[in-house]
């Protein structure tokens, strides 16, 4: 289930020197999505297996430099072993742990909190609520959103909230339905789409894709502003 490691960043555990590692498979198939390699099955498969032991070892090696680790992927809550997998980690090199997640899996997510297998989470909202159904193809999943949103928020561990601007799912009737949702202590960052033309899960969402603006952006967040939601930006001038 680990297809990929990178063993240093600096920009996506905020704060901290970290590795990322990054895990296959997802509940989610989002057009947009530009990790096709780790979320459409035939793709997995060409992608070799790494060891948790080579893991373990590269992050032992780096031991004193680094801070924590990011788990990513595809969705890594999916992975059976990831439970097991991060309490050999925080056992063996006492790092940091960080969660990329899309938020559809609340019970899981509670339970890996209450057993203090986390140190930061990164949970995106990829679009709003009514939309949801539709875009992941599960049914309901936007209770399972709005049900992770508010685990997160009463863990008490660091957190933000992170949006891929894509403009066919992400419009001001979006961002009214999210906004309810959101308190003055969030963090939440929004991002440009990364165009990776090969890796892109649907390709053909690029067909008369509009860019959206810096300026735009900010006028469409106005509901978000005004809440005083500690907003930031990645990708965009």
């Amino acid at each position: 289930m680990i297809k990929g490691f990178l063993g240093t960043t600096i920009i996506d555990y905020p704060g901290k020197i970290a590795s990322i590692i990054f895990v296959s498979g997802c509940n989610f198939f989002c057009p947009f999505c530009y990790n096709k390699s780790l979320v459409i099955a035939d793709h997995i498969k060409t992608q070799p297996d790494i060891s948790e032991n080579t893991i373990l070892d590269e992050l032992l090696k780096r031991k004193g430099f680094i801070d924590g680790i990011v788990i990513t992927g595809g969705e890594a809550l999916l992975w059976p072993e990831l439970r097991d997998f991060l309490s050999i980690v925080k056992k063996r090199t006492n790092l940091l742990i960080k969660l990329d997640t899309n938020g559809s899996l609340p019970e899981k997510l509670k339970s890996f909190i209450d057993d203090a297998l986390l140190d930061y989470i990164a949970m995106d909202i990829k679009t709003g609520f009514s939309k949801y159904s539709r875009l992941c193809s599960i049914k309901n999943i936007d209770k399972k959103i709005q049900e992770s949103m508010q685990i997160i928020r009463s863990s008490g561990l660091p957190f933000e909230w992170r949006t891929t601007v894509v403009p066919p799912l992400f419009k001001i009737s979006d961002i009214k339905e999210i906004t309810p949702f959101l308190s003055s202590e969030d963090v939440y960052y929004f991002q440009k789409m990364a165009v990776i033309e090969e890796e892109i899960i649907d390709p053909s969402i690029l067909e008369g894709l509009e860019d959206v603006s810096f300026t735009e952006l900010k006028t469409m967040l106005k509901p978000i502003l005004k809440k005083n939601v500690k907003v930031s930006y990645r990708g965009f001038d």
